[in-house]
């Protein structure tokens, strides 16, 4: 672990607003104190979401049509992507990369190359809404919206334009303003609420022509599938040559409310996944939303099968919060555990900066720079904020953080994109990489205990 600078503090919470973001999911979830679809409680934030919208957003857009045309990839096994050239480096159709005459984030005279692991683009407008479930439909957007309130305030949209966003409202947000290089889509189905799924791969692969070296999407899977699921998980991986899969263990299907990767009906998921060379498994594993259930987000299957699958990578989105020690005392044993920092960065480093610092400090003693992944969760929070805010960050003085590491700038780099393109084998550029004595991103041996602070 490298030691880096730090100063005195940082950012503090306007008053009330450091202990009690009273995050409100769901119909019927409010508070008298705040308007419907706020989501928090505090008046500085309650006051930017009533009957105000935000400047620099004109109300919902509709996204322009989106060429609905996948195309196939070249079945050669796992590729290399070339990210200086924006080109595949075997004979593929599709190529992703860092884009050539796009700027890289620089802060100080350091160059930054951003990756992010965790993008949506997703449709939850009332005309997707499932017959029959509108109710969790809505309450489920709704609880997704109150979180984006965790941001700073001039982030905030209109529920109506969160629910349905554009193609250059996309663009804008992760390309042109947020610093993003490359990004990765996280496909999430929710079919048993939304009629064509809140953003399934289709949708997803449907944008990587409209951002030539700049988009990777992954599959998903649910054992609960059985047969159907596995020629689909296979059917999906040939189409779109995905290298990684999004689970969500609690997502509701024909009455089932979760499952768990230790259930026998899991096996042979996995198994494919080995066999298709489908290496990294991110799943959902951290702050419930309505209504799903909490306990079905539990991180102690990622434990078990961690250690039976070797071969695969297990990048644990939102580090299983609030269940962070059992995160922690599990992926500093598990070499092949990764934290997936999405919401870590949005949802607590601007409401709750205290709070965000003992996980990060937790984060980096137990599991290491190493193997943390930077993602924004956009269309939540969106990036631009969190880079630059993290790129700025410094882990506080004081008694309450002296037992935790210090995070330099090379850690920063390995976070903020480093580590993801080493996992999806996105070359990046040169001047972008870190020395040598610096370490390799992404190492499987990081699973340590690290340097305390200098």
């Amino acid at each position: 672990m490298v030691a880096g600078p730090h100063r005195t503090g940082i950012r503090e919470s306007p008053p009330d607003t450091a202990d009690d973001p009273h995050v409100q999911c769901g119909p019927g979830a409010s508070r008298p104190d705040v308007a419907e679809g706020a989501g928090l409680g505090e008046p500085q934030i309650a006051a930017l979401r009533r009957g105000e919208e935000p400047s620099r957003r004109s109300g919902p857009i509709d996204p322009p049509e989106v060429r609905q045309s996948p195309r196939p990839v070249s079945p050669h096994g796992p590729s290399r992507w070339t990210a200086a050239d924006g080109v595949w480096d075997t004979n593929r159709t599709r190529h992703v990369g860092w884009g050539k005459g796009v700027a890289m984030y620089e802060k100080d005279g350091e160059k930054y190359f951003v990756f992010d692991s965790h993008l949506h683009f997703w449709d939850a407008s009332p005309a997707n809404w499932k017959p029959g479930a509108e109710e969790y439909a809505e309450g489920w957007i709704k609880c997704f919206h109150a979180y984006q309130g965790l941001g700073p305030g001039d982030t905030h949209w209109s529920l109506e334009h969160f629910q349905k966003y554009s193609v250059e409202d996309f663009d804008k947000d992760v390309f042109q303003e947020g610093h993003v290089d490359v990004g990765v889509f996280q496909s999430t189905y929710l079919k048993e609420w939304y009629t064509n799924g809140f953003n399934a791969i289709e949708a997803n692969a449907a944008l990587l022509d409209r951002f030539p070296g700049k988009l990777i999407v992954n599959g998903r899977w649910d054992p609960r599938e059985g047969e159907a699921g596995l020629r689909q998980l296979e059917a999906d991986q040939k189409t779109y040559g995905i290298q990684g899969v999004k689970l969500y263990t609690a997502e509701w299907y024909e009455g089932s409310r979760g499952w768990k990767l230790t259930d026998p009906e899991a096996v042979p998921f996995l198994d494919m996944c080995v066999e298709l060379g489908i290496k990294n498994i991110h799943v959902h594993k951290g702050p419930t939303i309505w209504p799903l259930d909490k306990d079905a987000f539990d991180v102690t299957d990622i434990d078990h099968v961690a250690t039976d699958y070797q071969d695969l990578n297990f990048i644990v989105e939102h580090v299983g919060l609030p269940r962070i020690e059992d995160f922690c005392f599990m992926a500093t044993q598990e070499p092949n555990v990764y934290a997936g920092l999405a919401v870590v960065i949005g949802g607590l480093m601007n409401a709750r900066p205290r709070f965000f610092a003992k996980v990060m400090g937790e984060l980096l003693f137990w599991v290491g720079e190493d193997k943390m992944l930077f993602g924004s969760d956009y269309a939540i929070w969106e990036p631009k904020w969190q880079v630059e805010g993290f790129a700025d960050w410094e882990m506080p003085d004081g008694d309450d953080f002296s037992d935790y590491p210090r995070l330099g700038v090379a850690g920063k780099k390995k976070i903020l994109g480093l580590n993801g393109a080493k996992l999806y084998g996105v070359e990046v550029p040169e001047e972008l990489r870190l020395p040598a004595d610096e370490g390799a991103p992404a190492d499987p041996a990081d699973a340590q205990l690290v340097e305390g602070p200098a």
